[in-house]
């Protein structure tokens, strides 16, 4: 009798245990981590100080608000001594690479955030300078008594501060987000479609006026031209391969990667060959313009000026690139990994 009891007890625990691990594997990732946490008799705080991350990270995982990264579910796993499928289901594995920020990394992100500042601040600088040239020349129409003319500047000088103010926009969105450390790869890939489509649409109509400018010079000068038609067929040629192809196709790459979630090779090898050339284009830009002040600025200081402010369009622009690839390959990787530990 007393072991048919026993057996009867041990049975009936087993069978606890057994329904209590179907429904840890049931509930969402935020309660599997609560109960889990509970029974092992630990407090955020305490689970917390174990992991080296702060009580508010731990409270945002079990309100399911954000999943900690990969090697932090490792250990959690082994601090609350359950296994890694019982707390985080297959499904779910694939949510910690698209729900959380793109970069996890503490000083990365700060070096991120710093370069989002740096890029967002330097677009409205130049914004600002047009518009203070523009209220001068304004002033002086007025004391001079003569019209003004508001369609001053080249049809170049019109399209870059357009896209100098897209800018400000797309980046200040990434560093708002970057800061509350809420950049996510839907929210990361709407940075970058409208970085690329910006490219692709602004450069794409200073193509449209090149070649207008080109056809005019070929009719009237002949197609085999002079010296001025092979001119602008050149700055026709290099601004749509250098701008109009890479921003079309980086914004398409873009959004099927980072918005879609298509984890394909091909597309962090596209993201990344625009990228490339985007730094290849920056090069070829900055011995442009530098070669530009000699000819135009005789004065040796102008020159240095010049060179400076070139020197750091090109450093902005090369370190935006490096940051595209970064954040694609590490993405990329994340979701391979996730994949990974979903299979086994």
């Amino acid at each position: 009798m007393g072991n048919e009891i026993l057996t009867s007890t041990s049975c009936a625990d087993e069978n606890i245990d057994f329904l209590e691990g179907i429904f840890l594997y049931m509930v969402e990732f935020g309660e599997q981590l609560r109960i889990a946490r509970e029974r092992k008799g630990m407090t955020q705080q305490s689970l917390a100080d174990q992991l080296f991350v702060s009580r508010q990270s731990v409270s945002r995982w079990e309100r399911g608000e954000r999943y900690p990264d990969l090697i932090t579910t490792k250990n959690l796993s082994q601090i609350l001594e359950v296994s890694l499928d019982t707390l985080l289901s297959g499904k779910e594995m694939t949510k910690v690479a698209e729900r959380n920020p793109v970069v996890e990394n503490k000083v990365v992100n700060n070096m991120t955030v710093a370069l989002y500042a740096i890029v967002a601040i330097s677009f409205f600088i130049k914004i600002a300078e047009r518009a203070m040239i523009f209220c001068i020349q304004s002033f002086k129409s007025l004391t001079e008594l003569r019209p003004m003319n508001y369609m001053h500047g080249s049809t170049d000088e019109r399209i870059v501060i357009l896209r100098n103010a897209v800018y400000i926009i797309v980046f200040s969105f990434a560093l708002y987000h970057a800061i509350k450390e809420t950049l996510t790869p839907k929210k990361m890939g709407l940075v970058m479609v409208g970085f690329f489509t910006t490219l692709f649409l602004l450069d794409g109509t200073t193509v449209a006026y090149y070649f207008t400018s080109f056809y005019s010079c070929a009719v009237s000068d002949g197609f085999i031209g002079n010296a001025n038609t092979m001119a602008w067929f050149r700055k026709t040629l290099v601004e749509f391969m250098q701008a109009t192809v890479p921003g079309g196709i980086g914004a398409v790459a873009s959004y099927f990667f980072f918005i879609r979630g298509k984890n394909h090779k091909m597309c962090v090898n596209m993201i990344t060959a625009v990228s490339i050339i985007g730094i290849i284009g920056n090069l070829l830009f900055i011995q442009h313009d530098i070669s530009k002040a000699r000819m135009f600025f005789t004065g040796a200081s102008m020159i240095t000026t010049t060179a400076r402010e070139t020197a750091a369009d090109f450093v902005l622009g090369i370190a935006v690139f490096v940051l595209i690839i970064y954040q694609t390959h590490t993405l990329y990787r994340k979701r391979i990994t996730a994949m990974n530990l979903k299979e086994k």
